[in-house]
């Protein structure tokens, strides 16, 4: 899913999003963007994710239980895929 996203970002510029500058932050090379970095700086995936950890505790579903960082430390292996392959 992140070689997909990856390819994803390197053929559309990304959405403006209000007050969001995410096109800014973005690394000219996106094959070397560990997968951490790239949910750090998706503004849409981080408002999502605290939307849903915020009904978790109101519903009294107890607290969203955060992994190792480390264990997002990686870079996609897969690099310039034939998009038919990706998206099969």
């Amino acid at each position: 899913m992140f070689a997909r996203w990856q390819y994803l970002m390197k053929k559309l510029p990304p959405l403006p999003e209000e007050g969001d500058s995410t096109s800014n932050r973005l690394p000219q090379n996106l094959d070397s963007l560990l997968y951490n970095e790239a949910k750090q700086i998706s503004s849409s995936y981080q408002v999502a994710k605290q939307c849903l950890m915020t009904a978790f505790e109101k519903a009294h579903l107890g607290k969203w239980v955060k992994k190792p960082i480390e264990q997002d430390q990686f870079q996609c292996e897969i690099t310039d895929a034939d998009p038919s392959i990706l998206f099969a």
